[in-house]
């Protein structure tokens, strides 16, 4: 009896060892197996950087083939969705539309062959029906805002025809003050969008 509570805390040693080197094993694995897919990821980069820019069929930008491509190239570049939730949150509160749907679009991270190496995305961009952002990845704050490029073509007549575009009020509606103000507001109810902006070093710049 005795001799058996003597080997019961070496045998619970033993297990727990083994427990630990079955959890290390596992983990290195995994660690493999992680890596594996990211170098697969990268060569699927590559090759595709190396196809659009020898072959003749992905020179017209506006075909389809290229545009495949493209789309493709922006999903392997792309950061995990979890990761640019940050960056629609980011969107939504600069909006302050807390529901309002928004798009990935693409990043601008790209492969370069003289280097041999992928250059990460220094900018990401997101879209709200015909309004486009750039979110800084690294720090998932709004770098820019613009609306998107109108598209425009020919009817069977002849006549040309546009796509819907924003309309904007041009009037001298406030003062410079109360502009500058405004946008003062703004800076200061939206940190998590664009970041802590020291106010008092801002100045009012006017052009036209």
């Amino acid at each position: 009896m005795n001799m058996t509570m003597k080997r019961l805390p070496l045998i619970i040693l033993v297990l727990v060892v083994g427990v630990l080197g079955l959890g290390l094993v596992q983990s290195k694995y995994q660690s493999f197996k992680t890596q594996h897919a990211d170098d697969q990821k990268l060569q699927e980069i590559k090759e595709i950087t190396l196809a659009s820019s020898e072959d003749p069929k992905y020179r017209d930008h506006t075909a389809q083939s290229t545009k495949q491509l493209r789309e493709k190239l922006c999903s392997l570049t792309a950061r995990p969705a979890d990761e640019r939730e940050k960056a629609v949150a980011a969107v939504r509160d600069f909006l302050e539309m807390p529901t309002v749907e928004v798009e990935y679009e693409c990043n601008n991270a790209f492969y370069s062959l003289e280097e041999d190496r992928l250059i990460p995305s220094k900018g990401e961009t997101y879209t709200v029906g015909m309004t486009y952002f750039i979110v800084d990845p690294a720090t998932n704050f709004v770098l820019q805002v613009d609306e998107t490029p109108g598209t425009w073509g020919y009817k069977t007549d002849g006549s040309r025809w546009f796509s819907d575009q924003k309309e904007y009020e041009y009037s001298a509606k406030y003062s410079q003050e109360e502009v500058e103000q405004i946008a003062k507001s703004f800076i200061a109810r939206h940190p998590s969008a664009i970041g802590n902006i020291d106010l008092g070093k801002l100045t009012l710049e006017t052009v036209g």
